[in-house]
């Protein structure tokens, strides 16, 4: 419970950036083709300003799931490495 008191916290503050040396990982794992759901989401989970801005983007209308996506984890699989590298690079570039 707390670590949502957290990420919702986040999400409110507009001005926390995402980490390059997460962002840099993002891009080398998502390139290799043998990458896990989970290990995408443990590298993530390092950069709380990204893992707030992925559990608002997957449980907005875009996506429209039938229950709230509640971990890392969980996001990564609904909607897949590819789509988190384009958020984290366009997370990157634009801070």
């Amino acid at each position: 419970m707390i670590e949502e008191a957290v990420f919702e916290r986040i999400k409110q503050d507009s001005n926390i950036s995402s980490l390059p040396q997460v962002l840099a990982e993002i891009i080398r794992i998502t390139d290799r083709e043998e990458t896990t759901a989970k290990e995408l989401a443990d590298v993530i989970l390092k950069d709380p300003a990204l893992s707030a801005r992925l559990l608002q983007v997957v449980n907005s209308p875009l996506y429209s799931h039938a229950r709230k996506i509640t971990t890392i984890n969980q996001a990564v699989i609904a909607i897949g490495s590819r789509a988190v590298k384009a958020m984290a690079l366009s997370a990157g570039l634009y801070h």
